[in-house]
């Protein structure tokens, strides 16, 4: 078996090959062999003694095969890496000097190097474009080498001894301060320099902000090299944590560390979720949350039942609610819960929506609280038209008694800033002369809404209401827009079809 290139296959493999080969355009290109980095660079080679030739290789259906029978699949690669360096569509060239091949490179079809193989001598170097977006350049070196006698033969070439790139990445990480960023960065040396990496690790890693050491383990962990660099990450934090037990280890240490930090934060209470199974002593560990908000959202994530006297309390907090929360309320058991809560503050949205599409009839007195977020919801933010759209929609479903009291009052405001929106809810509620009035709010391009989640927008409210009363297309819609801004202020009358 003919060894593999260290610096292709580094200390993560195939599997981290993604992160640095991320589109990344604006980078810096930076060579330290002399090769053509372009097809008009080979080119211009081209002279007494010089011939280039070149042609467009297209990979087979079905692929399979990258990269053929190309002599430049002497380069051994994973897979992954292959699939880039050899794409379905790539330019091979080829430059004769005196009749000796002296380079052969494999080319994008816009004419950027991906690598290739040069003759110096009686030496075969591989030469590869490194895509290191985190340090903003692309390096072009020396891989590996091989006889010309056993071009099979390769041996890896040090990147160090070509260009100093872990001090490039010490000075790089000395200027970030984000975490995951600092983290990425070491992921990409990493992958790169594989062991010639290691003293970069062995100084920062340890030090290293939690989420910043999470970034290396989780990279580790798809390589399948977490035992490379786990001593290195002797006190993880919570991410840390979730990470390493998301690789299979698992110890009390790891979740307690990982439950304390789950309480703080919505982010690890869901990563929480997902990598603890309930088991003894998890209840007491949530239970010891100090901040109640906190132990009812792990508790949720986890399938642990919170208290009652808990949950009551989380309903009626300010802010939105968790969205596991909000599945586990009946709407038949916890109807007076469940739209209290809803009509109670600006961000419970979801419930208005759930109770909407579940077809609630609201009372007389939940009509009046309807009416009144339907009222205070002035002005034109893009989340605003769709509360009152599931306003407008309990409304419609509500019985004689409720959509009379919703009819007189929205009657009331049909005038003013936002008097498209009273007409639309008219309109709703069957009262078909308001479809002129309400049509005055249509924007210039007036596209359909036909159901709640498409209520984005000031336009699309008066829009979603037409729509239910038959202008079901942009055709209709416009002509209903135009003859209603063709019309005199305060003029009623229907605009849609049938």
């Amino acid at each position: 078996m003919r060894p593999r290139p260290r610096l292709l296959l580094g200390a993560l493999g195939a599997s981290l090959i993604g992160l640095a080969l991320a589109c990344g355009g604006g980078r810096e290109t930076v060579s330290v062999i002399d090769v053509p980095l372009t097809l008009e660079d080979a080119h211009a080679l081209e002279g007494p003694g010089v011939v280039v030739g070149q042609e467009t290789v297209v990979k087979p259906p079905g692929g399979g095969g990258a990269c053929g029978h190309t002599p430049l699949c002497v380069i051994v690669l994973p897979l992954m890496l292959v699939e880039h360096m050899f794409p379905d569509k790539h330019v091979e060239l080829v430059v004769v000097t005196d009749g000796v091949e002296t380079w052969r490179g494999a080319y994008t079809t816009g004419g950027e190097l991906l690598h290739g193989r040069k003759r110096d001598g009686e030496v075969f170097r591989d030469v590869r474009v490194l895509e290191l977006p985190e340090l903003g350049q692309d390096l072009v070196l020396e891989v590996s080498s091989a006889p010309v006698a056993s071009p099979d033969a390769t041996h890896p070439t040090l990147i160090q001894g070509q260009v100093d790139l872990l001090q490039q990445y010490r000075d790089e990480l000395a200027l970030r301060g984000r975490p995951r960023e600092r983290g990425r960065l070491l992921v990409e040396a990493w992958t790169w320099m594989g062991e010639e990496s290691r003293p970069l690790l062995e100084a920062a890693l340890p030090g290293e902000p939690d989420e910043s050491q999470a970034e290396v383990v989780e990279a580790a962990c798809r390589a399948e090299q977490l035992p490379e660099i786990r001593g290195l990450v002797p006190t993880p934090g919570p991410w840390t944590a979730g990470q390493l037990m998301a690789c299979g280890e698992h110890s009390q240490e790891l979740t307690e560390v990982l439950v304390t930090g789950a309480c703080a934060d919505e982010a690890l209470a869901r990563e929480a979720g997902r990598q603890l199974a309930r088991g003894p002593g998890l209840d007491g560990l949530v239970g010891a949350c100090p901040e109640r908000f906190g132990r009812v959202r792990l508790q949720l994530e986890l399938g642990l039942d919170p208290s009652d006297e808990d949950v009551q309390v989380l309903l009626t907090r300010p802010g939105a609610l968790p969205s596991k929360l909000v599945e586990r309320l009946d709407l038949e058991e916890d109807r007076d819960l469940f739209l209290g809560v809803a009509l109670l503050g600006p961000n419970q949205d979801e419930l208005l929506d759930r109770a909407a599409r579940a077809g609630l009839a609201p009372t007389v007195e939940e009509a009046e609280r309807l009416l009144k977020v339907f009222e205070e919801d002035e002005g034109l933010d893009l989340d605003r038209p769709g509360r009152k759209a599931r306003c407008l929609q309990l409304l419609q479903q509500g019985d004689d008694d409720v959509r009379a009291l919703a009819v007189e009052r929205l009657r009331a405001r049909a005038s003013g800033d936002e008097a498209s929106h009273a007409h639309a809810g008219l309109v709703l509620l069957g009262q078909d002369e308001h479809q002129l009035p309400a049509a005055r709010g249509l924007g210039l391009i007036a596209s359909p809404a036909p159901d709640l989640i498409d209520v984005v927008s000031p336009e699309s409210l008066p829009a979603w209401a037409l729509y239910q009363a038959g202008c079901t297309d942009e055709v209709s819609l416009r002509a209903a827009r135009t003859q209603a801004r063709a019309a005199p202020e305060g003029t009623l009358g229907r605009v849609c079809p049938g």
